[in-house]
């Protein structure tokens, strides 16, 4: 992965990233990433349901926004 924040960011917001990409990025170290990772509409619904236990409130608040847009509520937990 690359090693400048900002352009993890970029690559984060992008809705032609590819789901793959999006994943790895939700581990992301920087809350920016996380969040930015949280709020693209390629995001799998699964990640979204990892980032919703994140310990930043910012990417939570971020998957709540994407959970009223997205019925979360579907995807099994395991």
């Amino acid at each position: 992965g690359d090693t400048n924040r900002d352009v993890r960011c970029a690559v984060a917001w992008n809705r032609g990233t590819p789901a793959e990409t999006l994943v790895a990025l939700a581990g992301d170290v920087h809350v920016v990433i996380r969040h930015a990772v949280a709020g693209n509409p390629g995001t799998p619904a699964e990640t979204l349901v990892a980032l919703a236990g994140d310990t930043d409130r910012y990417v939570r608040e971020a998957v709540a926004d994407r959970g009223a847009k997205t019925d979360l509520a579907r995807i099994p937990q395991h």
